[in-house]
């Protein structure tokens, strides 16, 4: 997984394909390359190399106190300075 980024719906689907088919990964390359496992789109490690596969996290909008209404904050420092730190940690 990629920090601050999440699967697109096409590349998540891709993802749920490859668990279904091949669990946590299935390799069998040693018998004959490449293996339908580490080909397949939905591998981790294949998403992991597609830019295109992911799409980067919006700022989420706090509207819950006074000194947030309107400001957008980065989902990793929601209210960092704000008053009311705890509360919204509480509701994540």
């Amino acid at each position: 997984m990629r920090e601050g980024y999440h699967l697109t719906d096409e590349a998540e689907t891709e993802r749920q394909d490859f668990r279904t088919e091949y669990g946590d990964g299935n390799c069998s390359c040693h018998i004959s390359p490449p293996c339908g496992s580490c080909a397949h789109p939905g591998n981790p490690r294949n998403l992991d190399e597609d830019d295109s596969a992911w799409v980067k996290d919006e700022p989420v909008e706090i509207t819950s106190c006074a000194g947030c209404i309107g400001a957008s904050f980065d989902t990793r420092f929601q209210c960092a300075g704000c008053v009311n730190f705890s509360k919204h940690e509480s509701e994540k």
